[in-house]
């Protein structure tokens, strides 16, 4: 990074990495590998901190099946398939291309990681939007042509969460939300996303400045006019273009974009997220929702994703 970032006008000695979904969760990954020492200041994770990671052996095991499914046993063999045969056995179900815990470059989990303290203490900025899920549940169902029905609910949690979904449709009643799909939509953003990096924001403030967002523009997606029988809200990957300032909506809108891409910006220069107009950041474990109608600030986060039922203790 150092080597390259001057022909980018940017400075060696001040460098921030930044990234989203799977990019989020490389930056929390970096935050925690020895190998990656001084080689940042700051660090933006959205939508991604926090995600378990399959261990070094169980990655190797996956890697012989789908090697097997190719009915190779070495990478000689491998260069003889076509690209079409290593596409399709790369979507089997044990086909997973992740980083995994090899007790070197990654030796721990990153929230374990985080809990004894062992990670970069440099500034993070982190967080996720409102409806994470809910483009899950969009491309599962509506995009592949069929909706989810009161009935077939229960059906999916069940499929998710097994012995514990009894519990967690109780704490996720379909009568709390519009449609089966915005039901199903929040047992995702909260289990899969919202708590887990509540909780790697809450652990990395121990250490070092922790600032934690959630996203809200529930019409962030619009303009995209999809087939869907749901309100799409804020879901994954809705935040992207208003922190590089691409946004053309309603003046609210635009006013947000350009208050995420000055907080965004200051803390890659400064360490601490400001932006003209705009209301100040605290640390966590206050968190900044922003949305086009306000950008507020509350304590609220983890009861409002009902976090004590997605805790390590019980999920």
């Amino acid at each position: 990074m150092q080597d390259n970032i001057v022909a980018f006008g940017g400075d060696p000695d001040n460098v921030t990495i930044f990234g989203e979904s799977a990019g989020g969760g490389s930056v929390c990954q970096n935050l925690v590998s020895p190998r990656t020492t001084g080689l940042f200041d700051r660090a933006i994770a959205q939508s991604g901190c926090g995600f378990p990671l399959p261990t070094q052996e169980s990655q190797q095991n996956n890697g012989q099946a789908w090697a097997d499914s190719l009915g190779c046993a070495d990478a000689a063999c491998l260069r003889t398939r076509t690209a079409q045969e290593l596409l399709t056995a790369s979507a089997a179900p044990t086909a997973r291309w992740t980083p995994n815990v090899d007790g070197k470059v990654l030796p721990l989990q990153v929230p374990a990681a985080l809990d004894i303290g062992r990670f970069h203490r440099v500034p993070v900025l982190q967080g996720t939007t409102a409806d994470e899920g809910r483009l899950t549940v969009a491309t599962t169902y509506d995009l592949a042509g069929r909706q989810l029905t009161a009935a077939g609910y229960p059906v999916a949690v069940r499929a998710l969460h097994g012995e514990r979904a009894d519990e967690i449709l109780a704490r996720y009643p379909l009568s709390d939300y519009g449609t089966p799909a915005e039901a199903l939509g929040a047992v995702l953003t909260d289990s899969q996303f919202a708590c887990l990096q509540s909780r790697t924001a809450s652990l990395m403030a121990e250490h070092t400045r922790s600032y934690q967002y959630e996203f809200a523009d529930r019409h962030a997606m619009d303009y995209l006019n999809m087939p869907i029988s749901f309100p799409i809200g804020a879901p994954h990957g809705s935040e992207i273009r208003y922190v590089f300032g691409s946004v053309s909506g309603t003046p609210a809108q635009n006013a947000l974009s350009d208050s995420m891409l000055g907080y965004w910006t200051n803390f890659a220069r400064t360490g601490v997220p400001y932006a003209a107009k705009a209301p100040r950041w605290d640390l966590f474990p206050k968190v900044q929702v922003l949305a086009p109608e306000a950008i507020t600030s509350v304590l609220t986060f983890p009861a409002d994703h009902k976090c004590d039922l997605w805790s390590p203790a019980t999920a």
